[in-house]
């Protein structure tokens, strides 16, 4: 199945922006990490510019992409990895700083799995593979970069895109650290998606995803690919009121039932054209096997604690990023990648599936293939479409005879 059988030459506004008051709040420290009970210290000195301690600590955790075994322990003095530490985050080393350091590492260790594929909260890794890891970091990083961490950290935050919102990074090496076991989500997705529709265009498939996924959970997410699905294998033209509140107009449409945006992405899909969307449009290129593709979103965002709200229906919502925002996250996870030998969207996905699982402890499972088996064995719009078949060509629609 692929959209250009579909192409009905409907023509559609601009993706339409519900009507807000106009008010942006920046909320530093908006979300609480539940692990972070542990130690009500502050977690970031903003006087530290952690820009490069993950190309360090990531380069010394990981081995082509195979994490570093538990086992390592330092080899070298603590206090000389320390004030290694302290000159590549811009501190002069005095005794003030290095304790905050210290410090800093002792969170670390409380916060970095051990066993990454493990579901239970607590699984800290020890004090000394901290020091261990950053110990091989700063040796394999003095050889690759042949240059000083003080340099590096400086040629970082000159080239670094600018944003409207400060950026942090101290949190960026645990999030990769953690998410170790969704490095391959996106080409694991696509073998779920490919193996579930063998028959239609894979490329369709992850755009529908990518639409549907506007402001959705994972598993609204899944629901809401079903029911666009189903909608275009309808193919039936209904009339949908779109844009800002008091301004909406009719336009025909293959679907109904979605937010705006996604109505209007989702059409975009059935009429053969590309989607809108920044976001949405990475998300489905990197489903689909793009390996520089960077989808920022809210937890990618919240990852690098930049997240902003505002007002929406008497409650604060997250606002998707913007361009130079956008520009910045993307470079910065393109550089990491390329430094530390992993696809950018592989770096993504690790901090996605990782900030995930410590904010909302719900989120044990990120992957949709649950969620698609689930719903293809429950069944889903049974009364309208008479249920779903999983069968060996793939999805079918099981009609019921006219009464």
């Amino acid at each position: 199945m692929s959209g250009a059988q579909y192409k009905l030459g409907l023509q559609f506004p601009e993706v339409p922006i519900e009507e807000t008051e106009k008010v942006k709040f920046r909320v530093y420290k908006n979300f609480n990490l539940s692990l972070r009970r542990y130690d009500p210290i502050e977690y970031e000195n903003p006087q530290f510019d952690f820009i490069a301690y993950p190309f360090v600590f990531l380069l010394g955790l990981f081995w082509g992409k195979k994490r570093r075994s538990i086992d390592i322990k330092p080899k070298k003095p603590k206090e000389e990895t320390l004030k290694k530490l302290a000159e590549l985050v811009g501190s002069d080393g005095n005794e003030k700083d290095l304790h905050e350091l210290r410090m800093f590492l002792v969170r670390e260790a409380r916060l970095i799995k051990r066993d990454t594929a493990a579901k239970m909260v607590i699984n800290p890794v020890k004090l000394d593979y901290i020091y261990a890891v950053l110990e091989i970091g700063f040796e394999r990083f003095e050889k690759k970069s042949n240059t000083d961490c003080s340099q590096f950290r400086r040629v970082l935050r000159e080239i670094l895109p600018g944003s409207s919102i400060p950026m942090q990074f101290s949190l960026i090496s645990r999030f990769v650290a953690n998410g170790n076991d969704d490095v391959s989500w996106y080409e694991d997705t696509k073998k779920v998606l490919i193996e579930a529709f063998p028959d239609h265009d894979i490329s369709v498939i992850c755009d529908l995803f990518a639409a549907t996924s506007i402001r959705a959970s994972l598993k609204s997410n899944v629901t809401k690919f079903f029911k666009a699905f189903a909608q275009l294998h309808e193919r039936r033209v209904r009339m949908v009121k779109l844009g800002k509140v008091g301004e909406k107009q009719e336009f025909p449409s293959l679907f109904e039932g979605f937010l705006d945006a996604t109505i209007v992405n989702l059409n975009k899909i059935a009429n053969g054209e590309e989607l809108s969307a920044r976001k949405i449009m990475n998300f489905s290129k990197a489903m689909q096997g793009k390996k520089d593709a960077v989808v920022v979103d809210i937890w990618i965002q919240r990852a690098f604690d930049t997240d902003a709200l505002y007002p929406y229906k008497e409650k604060l919502t997250s606002r998707a990023p913007s361009d130079p925002l956008y520009n910045a996250i993307e470079w910065y996870i393109r550089e990491l990648a390329n430094f530390l030998g992993f696809e950018p969207r592989e770096i993504s996905a690790m901090i996605w599936g990782s900030i995930r699982a410590e904010e909302d402890k719900t989120a044990h499972d990120v992957r949709y293939d649950w969620f698609i088996k689930h719903t293809l064995n429950n069944g889903l719009f049974a009364d309208q479409y008479g249920g779903l078949s999983f069968t060996k060509q793939g999805l079918q629609f099981i009609y019921k005879e006219a009464a």
